[in-house]
């Protein structure tokens, strides 16, 4: 299970299987919205057409956001 929140300006994921703290980019913060547990409940395509104003605000491409979906 992940928990995420943020803390003075900082996006932190809690991962509670392994206990390890990550501290995240906004981008990478919303996309585990999509993420249910270890699968994403959306296609990859979803999740950029839901996230492409702020992919645009901070110039980033498609295929950067794809990375990160597969990172995540």
């Amino acid at each position: 299970m992940v928990h995420k929140y943020k803390f003075k300006g900082y996006n932190f994921v809690v991962d509670s299987n392994s206990g390890a703290v990550h501290v995240v980019d906004d981008i990478s913060y919303d996309i585990l919205d999509f993420l249910n547990g270890t699968f994403f409940d959306y296609t990859k395509n979803y999740v950029i057409k839901r996230l492409e104003n702020q992919i645009d605000a901070i110039n980033q491409t498609n295929q950067d956001l794809e990375d990160i979906i597969d990172d995540l």
